[in-house]
């Protein structure tokens, strides 16, 4: 068994088999990949809305008759006893809330201000280089244009002179050569991944936010900024030295929200953020209308945000129009190249014959067929849980409809008899949400190999 932790969704995806997940009120171990233990969390919190929502109904039902007969003599007896019901009931959802494996906290959750609109040209580099003192330049000298609406990750390797080139455009570097010129309008909001270079962490925390977002920001507005970022009341007298790497990455971004910037410069912008909250932002950029230029390892970021890849490097900017996938598809076929290229040299290259050729097809065909053979099964399996599924969930409805009704209150052996056979139908749907996730990896795992397979053909 390997046990690891990372805040990385695609790397969890990709290497996962099960999921503990220690972020709510008790952990939570389950089967199959992290965005797989998302969607079965998602679904049990609408079986416990459910559940609560139907205890929430009789509670309202009995305060009625509660508010209307509790000071009539020929009623009180019954007020009374209702009284004691509505008590029971309340208890029963606070445990009902205290048995869920997802009490969950508030967590991140904003959209970025809606920006001023810029020059179409927002940022023009010519013949631009830098050098450090005595070294030679980190690129030939480069010439670009980004345009409005544009969203371009720049990646290289280690060293490439990436963030180098970030620091340049917002002024931070001057160039050893060229020029930067912004468009007219154009209005920066700048992310680094060294927090300092940003914040003044000797100032107090709404000092700090008060600064970011500048002379015309109310106090109010502040406040509600700051909350939004979750550094509520608690927070704001705070020395900004005091926060965490993570507060300090949200205090950034509620600086950057406050500045309702058009073109963001992100160096890292996800780094010190827990999970939840990387996801938040990322939703933010994917949905920003302004432009971005950013600098990220997180491959879930690069790959839902950035409608570009620039890749910077020796040679130059090499420009991946269709996104982080096609960059992805470069490398692995620039790596085959190279494993191609090393067999070459260390051993002669032998000639296929056309009989080998149709050797080779037939097998590749016969392994395609039994993946086939295999996946089939599997695909009918899994609709049969589908079914089941649903069936189970209609039947919960059903129960829960009956359980809901007034006169079922006065039976109290029914009301027990169908509250265990909810708590028994939610367990079953449980379970086989369960099962159908692993069946799941399991038929995309095959479907994958055949596909490779027929590539191969």
């Amino acid at each position: 068994m390997l046990i690891f932790v990372a805040h990385d969704r695609v790397f969890l995806d990709r290497v996962a088999t099960h999921t503990l997940f220690l972020g709510e009120a008790k952990p939570i171990w389950r089967p199959g990949s992290f965005s797989q233990f998302l969607v079965w969390r998602e679904e049990m919190e609408k079986q416990w809305e459910r559940q609560a929502a139907a205890i929430d109904n009789k509670i309202k039902q009995h305060s009625v008759f509660i508010d209307r007969f509790r000071y009539k003599a020929s009623k009180a007896r019954q007020a009374q006893s209702k009284l004691k019901t509505v008590d029971k009931l309340n208890k029963e959802i606070s445990a009902l809330r205290g048995d869920r494996p997802d009490v969950r906290g508030r967590t991140l959750d904003f959209s970025l201000p809606e920006p001023e609109r810029s020059d179409k040209t927002v940022c023009a580099a010519a013949d631009l280089a830098y050098a450090w003192p005595g070294r030679d330049p980190l690129w030939p000298a480069l010439t670009f244009q980004l345009f409005r609406g544009q969203k371009v990750a720049l990646v290289g390797h280690n060293g490439a002179g990436k963030t180098t080139l970030l620091k340049l455009i917002v002024g931070a570097n001057k160039p050893t050569d060229g020029r930067i010129v912004l468009g007219t309008g154009v209005k920066i909001g700048y992310f680094s991944q060294h927090q300092t270079e940003i914040l003044n962490t000797e100032a107090m925390v709404m000092a700090e936010m008060r600064r970011m977002a500048g002379p015309k920001a109310t106090h109010l507005e502040c406040c509600s900024t700051l909350g939004l970022f979750l550094l509520g009341e608690d927070y704001w007298e705070r020395r900004v030295s005091e926060l965490s790497g993570g507060e300090k990455s949200r205090l950034v971004l509620a600086g950057l929200f406050s500045a309702r910037a058009n073109f963001l410069i992100l160096d890292e912008p996800t780094n010190h953020l827990d999970l939840e909250s990387r996801e938040a932002l990322v939703r933010a950029l994917a949905e920003f209308t302004g432009t971005i230029l950013m600098v990220a390892h997180d491959r879930y970021l690069l790959r839902e945000a950035a409608g570009e890849v620039w890749s910077v490097g020796a040679d130059g900017i090499t420009v991946y129009d269709e996104g982080y996938a096609a960059y992805e598809a470069a490398q692995m076929a620039e790596a085959s190249a190279c494993r191609v290229e090393d067999g070459e040299a260390s051993a002669p290259v032998q000639k296929v014959s056309r009989q080998e050729d149709k050797e080779r097809k037939r097998r590749v065909a016969e392994q395609r067929n039994a993946l086939y053979r295999d996946i089939k099964p599997k695909r009918e399996a899994f609709e049969k849980l589908e079914a089941e599924l649903e069936a189970l969930l209609t039947k919960q409805s059903e129960v829960e409809a009956v359980m809901a009704a007034p006169e079922t209150y006065a039976q109290r052996e029914l009301f027990s008899k169908l509250s265990k056979e909810y708590s028994e139908l939610s367990r079953e749907s449980e379970d086989l949400l369960a099962r159908m996730s692993i069946m799941e990896e399991e038929i995309a795992d095959l479907e994958a190999r055949r596909a490779a397979l027929l590539e191969d053909a």
